[in-house]
């Protein structure tokens, strides 16, 4: 796998490589490893071709795993869909020391990065 700088301010790395999917839940635990849980933010055309590989790298590594998806496309930008994602970390006890994994692409990060951003005042958002 190679990590690459992204140049903005704050930097932030970005993984790529063969089988990288199969090692988030190390490399989650690499940067932190008090995350208990956490919500992954997906679509209906993503998540039967990989969130099951996400699932079982995050299990390994001793996450509790939640999921959150939503029809794919535009239309499911929407506040209904923001109050399921919250509906779901509130629902098991999410705190601010847990996180949204986000799989996929514009709609599934913005839409998990906003539920993160705005659930107890902010989680973290990988």
């Amino acid at each position: 796998m190679k990590g690459i700088f992204v140049g903005t301010k704050p930097s932030y790395k970005v993984i790529i490589g063969r089988g990288a999917l199969t090692q988030v839940g190390s490399l989650i635990k690499s940067v932190t490893d008090d995350i208990q849980k956490v919500l992954v933010v997906t679509d209906s055309n993503i998540a039967p071709l990989y969130l099951d590989k996400l699932r079982k790298s995050l299990e390994i590594a001793k996450i509790e795993v939640y999921e959150y998806v939503f029809d794919a496309g535009e239309r499911s930008k929407n506040i209904d869909s923001i109050t399921g994602m919250w509906g779901v970390m509130a629902e098991n006890g999410f705190t601010r020391t847990d996180a949204v994994v986000t799989l996929g692409g514009g709609v599934a990060c913005d839409m998990g990065g906003f539920a993160a951003a705005t659930f107890l005042r902010g989680i973290r958002v990988f």
